[in-house]
């Protein structure tokens, strides 16, 4: 199960919040089971200078809890583990726009007259 959200807070779409979460319900496979885990990211993004500057903050996991616990049986053996990965981690990222935003592509000619002309 997952959700992904973005909230605008202004009508320029200048200043936005994110928020995407999933949930892994219990699953039972051949020999073991695992528990239910999930994740949340949140994010920030705000646009500056005529849109040119772009911030944004972003939290991934922000519960470390996208870790899956595994149990298993064998030969009546029992066995849990748990999959740590160093998923939870906060990054700010700047980007500034240079140029023209209206600036238009040539259209470019390619081969010659005879080439394009034939069916």
């Amino acid at each position: 199960m997952a959700t992904n959200n973005t909230v605008y807070f202004n009508a320029n779409k200048t200043f936005a919040a994110a928020a995407n979460f999933w949930y892994q319900f219990p699953e039972v496979n051949h020999i073991g089971k695992s528990d239910s885990y999930y994740k949340l990211d949140l994010g920030l993004t705000a646009l500056a200078l005529k849109k040119n500057l772009n911030i944004t903050l972003n939290v991934n996991d922000v519960f470390r809890s996208s870790a899956v616990a595994v149990t298993t049986v064998v030969n009546g053996v029992k066995q849990k583990f748990t999959n740590f990965q160093i998923n939870r981690y906060a990054q700010l990222s700047l980007s500034y726009r240079f140029g023209n935003k209206e600036a238009k592509a040539k259209d470019h000619q390619t081969g010659n007259e005879d080439e394009r002309g034939r069916n």
